[in-house]
């Protein structure tokens, strides 16, 4: 990625800000990370449900976010399409 898209330059207001919005998003997952990890649910847009109950199962790169489901398989999650984190004291299990 070029110096000018990741300034947001060329980019119209809306995707300036859906951008803006999905850094916030990632970012505050790397904080929840690093910061002493508790559990969370990560929401996404269409009202689904993500949860993560460590730090190592929660993968960001620039563009997404990757959870793994309790089959093994994985969720690759728009950063603009997540709406909330929300702490919870743990995770069921089963």
């Amino acid at each position: 990625v070029g110096p000018a898209l990741r300034s947001g330059a060329g980019l119209d207001r809306g995707q300036r800000e859906r951008s803006d919005c999905a850094t916030m998003n990632l970012e505050e997952v790397r904080r929840r990370q690093s910061d002493g990890f508790r559990h969370f649910v990560i929401r996404t847009s269409d009202g689904r449900e993500f949860p993560v109950s460590h730090k190592e199962f929660v993968f960001l790169t620039a563009r997404s976010l990757i959870v793994p489901d309790r089959e093994g398989c994985v969720d690759v999650l728009d950063p603009a399409h997540i709406t909330s984190l929300r702490e919870t004291s743990s995770l069921p299990t089963g």
